[in-house]
């Protein structure tokens, strides 16, 4: 399972987020995930787009990207 961190922005501002996937992704594919992530909570919003796409290596990268998710750091 590959993890990706994607900082994005779209008409309401931008945010960051986490995505696992078995399989690897590009940008488009990992802004369609986002996009439908935010649509399945009822957050409806511009097409996203993506700032800062990349693979987490390793733990502590992991927790840093976790931390940057919830607006810390």
């Amino acid at each position: 399972m590959i993890t990706y961190k994607i900082q994005y922005w779209d008409k309401d501002g931008g945010g960051t987020t986490l995505i696992k996937s078995p399989d690897p992704l590009d940008v488009e594919e990992a802004s369609e995930l986002i996009q439908e992530q935010l649509l399945a909570n009822d957050i409806s919003t511009s097409p996203v787009q993506v700032e800062t796409f990349r693979e987490v290596k390793n733990p502590f990268d992991h927790a840093v990207a976790n931390l940057q998710r919830y607006g810390i750091g």
